[in-house]
């Protein structure tokens, strides 16, 4: 096979019938358990993954937060954009989080949080771009999936309240994986398992 075939088919956006698609680069969570059902056993990078929120703030940052840790220790921002509440430095700072290197970005609209996403996912300063975004359709998520493909390899996560999703196992965008965080708590969400750092 070709080189400039072999590229293409090696896209995680190309599926063949009979094969699987390469496991995506990743960055590990940190919790055994999340790893062994994320994609690449780790948070992927290169690609749009989308949290859907049984509710905003259960702590759903937290299974991020050792992934986050590592990716700054190689001088890598992290970029917040609309986060809907007031980030608790202190407990950011305990879990190792450098707030030197945390970029919060607050947008008047939801076309300038869109704007703001994709500059995040492209820039190469940037270690991980995390997005709460107003109400948005499928159209917009294939656009960030090929903004985070696009871009240096960064873990994009999309922070989705449930009532901006009709349905969340109905989503299937290509390059964007899905991990739903249940009523219980966000440690109780993927596959239903309880997570514990490694």
């Amino acid at each position: 096979m070709n080189f400039a075939l072999a590229t293409v088919l090696a896209n995680p956006a190309i599926w063949r019938g009979g094969d699987c698609a390469p496991e995506p680069a990743a960055v590990p969570s940190g919790f055994s358990a999340l790893d062994a059902v994320l994609p690449g056993r780790g948070w992927p990078q290169a690609a749009l993954t989308e949290v859907v929120l049984a509710r905003e703030g259960i702590g759903e940052i937290r299974l991020t937060l050792p992934a986050l840790v590592r990716l700054q220790a190689g001088n890598r921002d992290v970029v917040w954009i609309a986060p809907p509440h007031l980030p608790y430095a202190p407990a950011l700072a305990a879990a190792g989080l450098d707030l030197a290197r945390l970029l919060i970005v607050r947008c008047r609209s939801v076309a300038d949080q869109l704007w703001a996403y994709e500059q995040a996912l492209r820039a190469p300063e940037c270690g991980a771009a995390f997005a709460w975004l107003g109400p948005h359709d499928d159209r917009v998520l294939r656009r960030l999936a090929v903004a985070a493909r696009e871009g240096r390899p960064t873990p994009a996560h999309l922070m989705t309240p449930p009532w901006n999703v009709p349905c969340p196992n109905a989503r299937n965008v290509p390059g964007s994986a899905k991990t739903c965080a249940g009523s219980t708590g966000a440690d109780q969400s993927v596959g239903g398992a309880g997570f514990e750092p490694a």
